[in-house]
């Protein structure tokens, strides 16, 4: 499991990602883990879109989303 493309997204634009999270009731419950899957993965690279279709990406995001929170998490108490 290689989550360093993920990762750089939610390096690149942890302000963005966690204010949306912030917004959300519930931020580990399906629906809000399927709306931050489709908003990050349009800052995916071209090439990685090109070849990994949203379906796919946003379900890998809800299978390996506890590694995904404990980064944003850890994030957040850094920030």
């Amino acid at each position: 499991m290689d989550l360093a493309p993920l990762q750089t997204i939610l390096d690149q634009h942890r302000g963005t990602i966690l204010a949306r999270l912030a917004g959300l009731a519930e931020p580990h419950g399906d629906e809000a883990v399927r709306r931050l899957a489709d908003y990050c993965y349009e800052f995916l690279p071209w090439p990685i879109r090109m070849a990994v279709k949203k379906p796919v990406f946003v379900d890998f995001v809800l299978t390996h989303r506890e590694p995904v929170f404990a980064r944003l998490n850890r994030q957040l108490n850094v920030t």
